[in-house]
């Protein structure tokens, strides 16, 4: 409608048929809040260069007429400039996260069904030509409630294999970002907090059963002129060809 407002959050080119994908939120007229997924191909030979629409979907909660609505968080693809399409959000309480054919078609959704949690992160392991492994991160969210992360495992089918929640020696974890590499190593990415001050957090994960392998705090040193540390928090993680962790 006219009057819905769209925000676009994730941008994607996928080079199989080069059209673009996109998704963010947005919120109608009565600011109920959607999340959007749509597939665009750009005609640059127009004049004036126009872009048309393959296909779009609006995600929320027909069965409740509460403001919170729904909230869309990432959109990835599962292969690099093509392949299935992953989004996960949030509907009212209920976290959920969903895969996509490149088509449109909706292949599975799957949720922890836990409430106060959100997912904000996923990565994807391809262990052969059509089995895939997913791995989708978060933390617990809302006032007054200490930022819990977790881990979850999918199958191919969007199954649940298991589910971990983070914990460290020095205060609560909260999980911002996930990432894989093409040998299925994953590792994770967020902040612990303390009572003095935030660190970056790094961890590698075991894919089999979800424990940490090893982990990382990161924090900003000593400030020359206070003597005392800023607050550190890791956002988003890259994984390159050579095991480098960005």
């Amino acid at each position: 409608a006219g009057s819905d407002r769209f925000t676009a959050s994730e941008v994607a080119y996928s080079e199989t048929d080069q059209k673009y994908l996109l998704a963010g939120s947005g919120k109608d007229s009565n600011t109920v809040s959607f999340g959007w997924l749509e597939k665009q191909g750009y005609n640059e030979a127009s004049v004036p260069p126009s872009n048309v629409e393959d296909w779009r979907h609006v995600f929320v909660d027909p069965l409740t007429s509460s403001p919170t609505g729904t909230t869309l968080n990432f959109m990835k693809q599962t292969t690099a400039y093509g392949g299935e399409i992953i989004i996960g959000g949030k509907t009212n309480n209920i976290p959920w996260i969903a895969q996509y054919s490149s088509n449109g078609v909706q292949n599975w959704v799957s949720s922890s069904q836990s409430g106060d949690v959100e997912y904000f992160g996923v990565a994807c392991v391809s262990l052969t030509s059509v089995i895939e492994e997913f791995y989708a991160c978060g933390h617990k969210t809302g006032v007054g409630i200490d930022p819990v992360g977790f881990v979850e495992k999918f199958d191919n089918n969007g199954m649940p294999q298991w589910g971990k929640s983070a914990f460290h020696v020095n205060g609560s974890v909260k999980y911002n970002a996930i990432a894989a590499n093409d040998r299925g190593e994953v590792v994770v990415v967020g902040s612990v907090t303390d009572q003095a001050y935030i660190q970056g957090y790094l961890a590698k994960i075991d894919t089999t059963s979800g424990d940490i392998l090893w982990d990382r705090t990161i924090n900003s040193g000593r400030s020359p002129s206070l003597g005392a540390k800023n607050d550190v928090e890791v956002k988003n993680v890259y994984i390159d060809g050579n095991d480098q962790i960005y």
